[in-house]
């Protein structure tokens, strides 16, 4: 069904509809388009590349054995960014054999890499100030990295990002705004 409409730009429902009906080539697009979104935040939960890329495939293999089940969505990102934390934390849980709240605990450690940094400012071509803003995004709690990864780097809303990291609305608001009032602290004067 999807091959029939080449050279229109499908919508994440219309590839999800498609996708659930049994459609190959929407499953293909769907991972064709996110497979690597969901390695960059896969590789800031946990640094183990094997495990994201396995979890990555688990997450793909269990979405298309379950796929008449699965309920509708509007954002492909979201429904996997949610899964593929889940898996990785229950994977994490498993082989560690110690207990993980869904809170991020400090030792999985959520890390946001200069490339990340470099698109946050790209229009800003003072190194200090790429220094000052790198080490102020260090300083933030894990919590705080992940909320702002998920609204700013990968445009979630704060709907969603409540829903992918398992926090309420208004504990969102507070972690996203607690990260800004920290980084606009951090780089005080510099951003004026």
């Amino acid at each position: 069904m999807v091959n029939e409409v080449l050279g229109k730009q499908l919508s994440d429902k219309e590839i999800w509809v498609s996708f659930k009906s049994g459609d190959l080539d929407a499953f293909n697009l769907m991972f064709d388009k996110y497979a690597d979104v969901l390695f960059d935040y896969g590789r800031n939960l946990c640094s183990d590349r094997q495990l994201i890329e396995d979890c990555i495939q688990d997450t793909f293999v269990e979405i298309w054995s379950k796929k008449e089940r699965l309920s509708d969505t509007d954002s492909i990102k979201f429904y996997l960014f949610k899964a593929l934390r889940r898996k990785i934390y229950r994977r994490i849980r498993k082989e560690s054999n110690f207990f993980v709240s869904d809170e991020i605990k400090s030792d999985l450690n959520f890390n946001l890499q200069a490339s990340q940094e470099g698109v946050m400012i790209a229009a800003e071509s003072d190194s200090q100030t790429k220094k000052m803003l790198g080490d102020a995004i260090e300083n933030l709690s894990v919590r705080q990295k992940e909320a702002i990864y998920l609204r700013f780097y990968r445009e979630l809303s704060f709907q969603e990002v409540s829903k992918v990291m398992g926090i309420g609305m208004k504990s969102t608001y507070r972690v996203v705004s607690k990260a800004i009032e920290r980084l606009q602290g951090a780089l005080g004067e510099t951003l004026k």
